[in-house]
């Protein structure tokens, strides 16, 4: 139930207690308007939250008591408002039309009115109490739907990082296991291709030759082999969603924000040449930026590839002749028969589009 139901709740049993008494009287003849101006002023006064105007409908109604001594009867329903909204001097200020109604109303009647005031000044402190009480625990609510909130967040960011680690010591090992087999068993089997290539040069026996060519073959068949291994494994372990990632993490001068839409993976040029292009693209913004904030945008078209880089710095001019850095940039994406664009608008944008045979 909220504060204003049961302030009108309160206000309705005050008023229904006040009418009973007013219908009830036996010295004084019944009239409809004591009660409609009661009721207007009530009704004034719970409508406008003006501090002012309820001042003046307050002091109105008081000023009537004096005209229409019928009005006194009503006075319990001003109490429930003045008690908290208006300074406790106006409680006081409306015994005087009770005090001066002694010769009109009979002491029961006047005891009445005070009874009923003081209830309605109780009713009041105990509907403000509740709405305090509300008002705590919706603050308490909100509070911890918050730290709900964040903690579900932080869950997450920790999970996604957990993921990022676990894929990046993924691809690490991978490239390890490539130049190990690289470094040792492509060496020993180059070396035994040798030896033998030597040994099939100086044989004097011909029966030899035939059986050391047929070994010399199926070496170097074992040496392509795991020559086209180890370039897949080198190729596979270059995830660019996972090296853009963890360059992401890494960045730490302002918030940015990833946003990967590659369902599938370009060539391993486009990915090495995106990937330095961002590292250079986030080195020129430490070193010359302003920005508070970074974008970086992947995209799959049916052709191409879309890439996007976009912080929200001051204005800057672009000299594509002198940076080394943007020459590198349009030097990769050329090589890959892309385009590259520079815009300053409202910050300094990278627009990079690579065709998928690229």
């Amino acid at each position: 139930m909220s504060i204003y139901t049961t302030e009108l709740n309160d206000k309705c049993i005050i008023l229904f207690a006040c009418l009973s008494v007013y219908l009830l009287q036996t010295t004084i003849e019944i009239s409809v308007l004591p009660l409609i101006i009661s009721i207007i002023i009530w009704s004034l006064a719970s409508y406008f939250d003006r501090l002012l105007v309820k001042r003046f409908l307050y002091i109105a109604f008081f000023i009537l008591c004096f005209f229409i001594p019928e009005l006194i009867i009503f006075v319990p329903l001003l109490f429930y408002d003045i008690s908290l909204k208006i300074e406790q001097i106006g409680v006081l200020l409306f015994t005087l039309p009770i005090i001066n109604s002694w010769s009109y109303y009979t002491y029961t009647t006047i005891g009445i009115i005070i009874g009923l005031s003081v209830m309605a000044i109780a009713l009041k402190y105990r509907s403000s109490a509740l709405y305090k009480q509300k008002s705590q625990y919706n603050k308490l609510a909100d509070n911890a739907r918050e730290m709900s909130t964040k903690l579900k967040l932080q869950n997450k960011a920790l999970l996604e990082k957990y993921d990022t680690d676990i894929n990046l010591a993924t691809l690490s090992e991978r490239n390890r296991i490539a130049r190990e087999i690289h470094d040792h068993v492509g060496h020993q089997l180059s070396s035994a291709i040798l030896q033998i290539g030597a040994l099939i040069t100086v044989s004097n026996e011909g029966n030899l030759k035939e059986p050391l060519k047929t070994v010399n073959v199926t070496l170097t068949e074992a040496m392509n082999s795991i020559r086209n291994s180890i370039h897949d494994l080198h190729d596979k372990s270059i995830d660019l969603h996972m090296q853009i990632k963890s360059i992401v993490n890494s960045f730490t001068f302002c918030e940015i924000n990833f946003d990967d839409g590659l369902n599938t993976q370009p060539s391993k040029a486009a990915r090495m040449a995106i990937i330095s292009i961002i590292k250079e693209a986030l080195s020129n913004i430490i070193k010359h930026s302003d920005a508070t904030h970074v974008i970086i945008k992947l995209r799959e078209h049916p052709a191409f590839y879309q890439f996007i880089i976009r912080d929200n710095g001051k204005k800057k001019s672009v000299d594509t002749k002198n940076g080394i850095g943007l020459t590198n940039m349009i030097d990769r994406v050329q090589s890959l028969k892309g385009i590259i664009n520079f815009r300053v608008d409202k910050g300094f944008e990278i627009f990079i589009s690579i065709p998928k045979e690229g």
